[in-house]
């Protein structure tokens, strides 16, 4: 109601009051006062209304501009139904590529159902022979009857027993199957120990029930490896295992057969060759063991190299045992000095408080498996001078032979038999 309206009824109503007063007529007070509040509130009923409209059709308006600036293009249309489309894909692959178990709500709630129905039964039936029992100690007629219906009972009892326990048993194994999905966790694979610490059972029995869910279907694409020992639960990895067990057997047959080899050819080497390789080997595993003891970075990738050098070393000397004479020094000097130097390095290495003298005493043993390094990398070389002399002899008679057959050119086998002259 606008302000003036107000100000006008209740000028109103101090007119009518102030004439009762006046006039001491109070009969017409009450009437004069509810007709005057009447036709106010029917002026402010009609006042509410006009304004509701008048915003109904403002909302209405600005709903409508609302919708025009929402409406896109064509093109956006198509943008957005693409879109849609491509989401649609996604999750439906999504699924397909992690539908790997079996949906378990059905099975569990038969079991729960089963396990219930079954122990109501017997108890109804539990309940009603015996007190057909009890009522037939005291009455003959019942005694009779019981006696024909007694194996109805107990066929019934037993019925209902043996429904309850499948249901309990059904209902177990449905949660089991969900701790073996739960401790997966999203993986394709798992130990069967792991398996068993989740159902507070023996990796045996875990191994049977998983055997008897996979065959039932349980795992969608379940296997077990051929050890026992995972659950693997795509058909993706379990093509990998196998692929990645071919390539260790075959890994591992070359190593046998590589082993074997050297064993062989060890059986056909001297005494005293056999006991230089195996003084060799004693000091690798020296060599090893400081690199294991010793922390620094540095002086661990010398040691690798120091390490691979030596191996190469002995494996040139073990093909060719012509070589031994040339180890006396290498044997007898260098490698137990070498040794020496790391074990006092190791030592070094271990004190509490790195003093000058400490510090400097590694540096100079670092510098010094430098020079060490170099020396017998130098020495592994000259095993092979043999070899080179060979071969270069074999490449000159292959380019005079190539040559005076005309196959290379007649200014190479001038060349060539310039330099023979």
């Amino acid at each position: 109601m606008p302000k003036n309206d107000w100000n006008q009824l209740g000028n109103d109503i101090k007119n009518i009051v102030q004439d009762a007063i006046e006039t001491g007529d109070y009969g017409r007070l009450n009437r004069d006062l509810g007709v005057t509040l009447e036709n106010a509130l029917g002026n402010m009923a009609t006042s509410v209304k006009d304004a509701a409209i008048k915003n109904l059709n403002h909302f209405s308006g600005s709903q409508q501009t609302a919708n025009q600036r929402r409406t896109v293009s064509p093109e956006r249309q198509r943008q957005e139904q693409n879109m849609r489309g491509y989401k649609k894909k996604l999750v439906k692959e999504a699924r397909e590529k992690f539908a790997l178990y079996v949906n378990t709500s059905t099975p569990r709630a038969l079991g729960i159902l089963f396990t219930i129905l079954g122990v109501a039964l017997v108890g109804m039936f539990g309940v009603t022979a015996a007190t057909l029992g009890i009522a037939g100690v005291f009455i003959d007629a019942v005694a009779n009857k019981m006696q024909r219906g007694m194996f109805v009972f107990i066929a019934a009892i037993v019925a209902s027993g043996a429904l309850g326990i499948y249901g309990n048993t059904l209902r177990k194994k449905v949660n089991r199957f969900r701790s073996y999905v739960r401790t997966l966790n999203g993986k394709t694979y798992v130990r069967i120990e792991e398996l068993a610490k989740g159902v507070r059972k023996s990796p045996k029995f875990v191994k049977r029930d998983l055997k008897k869910m996979i065959k039932n279907r349980m795992f969608l694409e379940g296997h077990l490896d051929e050890e026992g020992n995972y659950l693997i639960t795509s058909d993706e990895s379990y093509e990998q295992y196998m692929q990645t067990k071919k390539a260790s057997e075959i890994q591992e047959r070359e190593m046998q057969e590589k082993e074997q080899a050297e064993q062989k050819l060890r059986g056909t080497l001297s005494e005293e060759v056999q006991e230089v390789i195996k003084e060799g080997e004693a000091y690798l595993e020296e060599i090893r063991s400081c690199n294991e003891a010793i922390p620094g970075v540095e002086i661990s990738n010398k040691m690798y190299h120091l390490e691979n050098v030596i191996l190469r070393i002995f494996k040139r000397v073990e093909q060719h045992p012509e070589l031994i004479s040339d180890l006396h020094k290498f044997m007898d000097y260098y490698l137990p000095t070498t040794v020496k130097l790391l074990k006092a390095y190791e030592e070094l290495d271990k004190q509490p408080v790195e003093g000058e003298n400490i510090k400097t005493a590694k540096q100079e043993i670092e510098n010094t498996l430098d020079t060490i390094n170099e020396a017998f990398e130098n020495l592994l070389d000259s095993f092979f001078r043999n070899t080179a002399w060979d071969v270069s002899t074999d490449i000159s008679v292959l380019k005079t032979m190539l040559a005076q057959e005309g196959l290379t050119g007649n200014k190479d086998f001038e060349s060539v038999s310039g330099k023979e002259n």
